[in-house]
């Protein structure tokens, strides 16, 4: 009578072994297959970041900081309409990271903004001490000032530069690309921006 009853325990732990082991089969499978779609994913979305950054990249070509001329306010408006325009077109604006979101969405709203709603609020007071010809050099300087910003941090997104310079962030003359940049959400301590702004960091 007693084998008789080990028989069928014996036979139930045997199968609650194999569902055990089925369930961790099972679990280490799609485990894996999650990994290689977030993978393949991860590749797919850096391929058409690469693109459409391409995309943006000529675009700004109008704000060069090698132009010797200053950006005149119809200049700024179009430009403003062509990056919305990018944008939009394919999804581009999804493949931004939500560091170049920022500086993206904060550097186009101050290309044609009024003075009195300039990010960060503190280039309010400073547009307001300028006169009318020397507003709009400045605008313009400010507005190139923050898209190379912008093009250096889509470098970082990209990660095929190597080491990504920002140049020279340090000093009073700088005071507003860095003022700008933390407002954005950017901490200046990470990289590239802390060797550029290094000198500034013991104030």
């Amino acid at each position: 009578m007693a084998a008789n009853l080990f028989v069928p325990a014996t036979i139930t732990a045997a199968a609650t072994l194999l569902v055990g082991i089925a369930t961790a089969c099972v679990a280490v499978y799609g485990a894996r297959l999650a990994n290689s779609y977030r993978r393949q994913l991860d590749l797919k979305t850096s391929e058409r970041r690469i693109q459409a950054y391409a995309a943006l990249w000529a675009l700004l070509r109008v704000a060069s900081p090698t132009r010797s001329e200053p950006m005149s306010e119809a200049e700024r408006h179009d430009l403003f309409e062509r990056v919305t325009d990018w944008y939009y077109t394919d999804g581009n604006g999804m493949v931004l990271t939500d560091k170049t979101r920022q500086l993206y969405l904060k550097a186009k709203a101050n290309l044609r903004c009024s003075d009195d709603e300039l990010f960060p609020a503190s280039l309010c007071a400073q547009a307001h001490r300028r006169e009318f010809g020397d507003l709009e050099r400045w605008r313009s300087e400010l507005s190139r000032q923050q898209l190379s910003l912008l093009r250096t941090q889509m470098k970082v997104d990209l990660a095929i530069y190597g080491k990504v310079s920002a140049g020279s962030l340090h000093g009073p003359e700088h005071r507003l690309e860095r003022d700008f940049l933390e407002a954005c959400g950017i901490n200046l301590s990470d990289e590239p921006w802390v060797h550029s702004c290094q000198g500034d960091r013991q104030r």
